[in-house]
């Protein structure tokens, strides 16, 4: 037997089995991709758009209601880049508005107007944008941000706010697919960086149910201690925001995480108090990367603001987040309050 003949014989049986693993995959619902299953946002479907890196994300110059979105595809004006001083507002509804019908009254908007005013008065100007899109978890605003939009300025400040859509409570096993696999050190699976033939070959695979059920066994050997006592969770949302705030800072701009805001009478439900926990999350993981925390609860019990729903504010709560940001980041920028 030639050594080609050799080579192809031994082969042949591997691939049969592979193909054989596939298919038992796929009948047994095992390993779906992550491709055909989306985090779709329950909104119009002309305004979102597949993204092979985080899902979906919004179409650029789109629009659906009282929703408008820009050139990049955000509840926004066009981004000045000329702006002395430019911050970002990543986070899921909340940051984008939710049942806030003027995208000037979110608190990247007001936030916006309150800088601006601060900073003429010292000769500069301020572009506060909004990043927000409904339904994302953390490690798609960690993915917006690096393959769309940590190169297209020079962010000064970047602030972050994820925490309603993510897996609150995945306690058994059986619950953890693939997009639990995706999460799990997303950054460094998938740098913005990465080799172009490098990226193919993983998004190939990555298409196969058998490597995405491989991928998710893995996660649940690895990390079956953390899984068993509920703090999986939590362990993977310190884990994103550590590696956040360093691609952040790497990119030369100071993170920032905004307390996730709980409406005080939900405060004893179990679901608000795993919201609660993220915040604990965002408070440890900030002191340890020199990253700002900022916590408006004690406003929203003064002030008491009105909610749309369970997790929405109305535009008094946006109003005040803006003035707690612009008070401390005025401070940060040396600008008279």
């Amino acid at each position: 037997m030639t050594r080609f003949k050799y080579i192809v014989f031994s082969v042949i049986p591997l691939l049969l089995l592979l193909v054989s693993l596939e298919v038992f995959f796929r009948l047994a619902g095992i390993g779906k991709p992550f491709l055909t299953t989306l985090p779709i946002w329950d909104g119009p479907l002309e305004i979102l758009l597949p993204d092979p890196d985080i899902g979906f994300r919004l179409k650029p110059n789109s629009a659906s209601g009282c929703i408008t979105l820009n050139a990049l595809g955000f509840r926004d004006h066009e981004l000045n880049q000329k702006a002395d001083i430019k911050i970002l507002c990543l986070g899921d509804s909340v940051a984008f508005g939710w049942g806030v019908t003027d995208p000037s009254n979110t608190y990247s908007g007001v936030l916006e107007k309150i800088l601006k005013e601060k900073a003429a008065a010292v000769g500069k100007t301020v572009e506060v944008f909004n990043g927000g899109i409904p339904s994302y978890q953390l490690y798609q605003g960690v993915g917006l941000y690096l393959h769309h939009l940590a190169k297209v300025t020079n962010w000064d400040y970047v602030i972050c706010s994820f925490g309603w859509n993510e897996s609150g409570e995945p306690g058994t096993v059986d619950q953890l697919g693939r997009e639990d696999a995706v999460m799990l050190d997303y950054i460094r699976r998938n740098p913005s960086d990465e080799n172009g033939l490098v990226k193919k070959l993983r998004n190939g695979a990555e298409r196969l149910w058998l490597y995405n059920g491989m991928e998710s066994l893995y996660v649940q050997i690895m990390l079956a201690d953390e899984i068993r006592n509920a703090n999986y969770p939590f362990l993977v949302y310190e884990r994103q925001l550590t590696d956040f705030a360093r691609a952040v800072k790497g990119n030369h701009a100071r993170p920032v995480f905004l307390a996730i805001q709980v409406k005080e009478e939900d405060k004893g439900n179990n679901y608000q108090q795993v919201m609660l926990r993220f915040n604990s999350s965002a408070k440890k993981v900030a002191e340890k990367e020199q990253a700002l925390f900022i916590e408006t609860d004690l406003l929203f019990q003064k002030e008491r603001p009105g909610w749309y729903d369970h997790v929405h504010f109305d535009e008094q709560g946006h109003r005040i987040i803006a003035e707690s940001l612009g008070i401390i980041l005025t401070r940060e920028l040396n600008i008279p309050w």
